[in-house]
Order: C-alpha cells, then structure tokens, then sequence
C-alpha cells in the first residue's frame, strides 16, 4: 500500500476489482470512494506527492 507523503494524507489504497479507493488522512480517518477508475489512481500516485510503497 503506497505510503504518501503529505500533510493531509497518510496513505492510499486501491481496489482494482471493486474500482474502490480509500484514503487515509493524518488524523487516522478512511475514506471510501466507489467507481474510481484505475487511470483516476494512477494520475493521483502521479501527482506532485512524494509516495513510496511500505
């Protein structure tokens, strides 16, 4: 699971079965989000975030 380097955000998971992404914010929060395309993930480990996979 990408780990992401943000003041926001701790870390990201994507579900390619379920097109399901879930984000987890640094106040120990998830959010779900439902139909999120593969290319919509892809462009967010893309963006300008430092990610790394732990």
């Amino acid at each position: 699971m990408p780990h992401v380097e943000s003041e926001a955000i701790r870390e990201i998971a994507y579900d390619a079965e379920t097109e399901t992404l879930r984000v987890r914010f640094t106040d120990g929060d998830w959010y779900r989000y439902a139909a999120v395309p593969r290319a919509v993930y892809d462009a967010f480990l893309a963006a300008d975030l430092t990610v790394t996979l732990v």
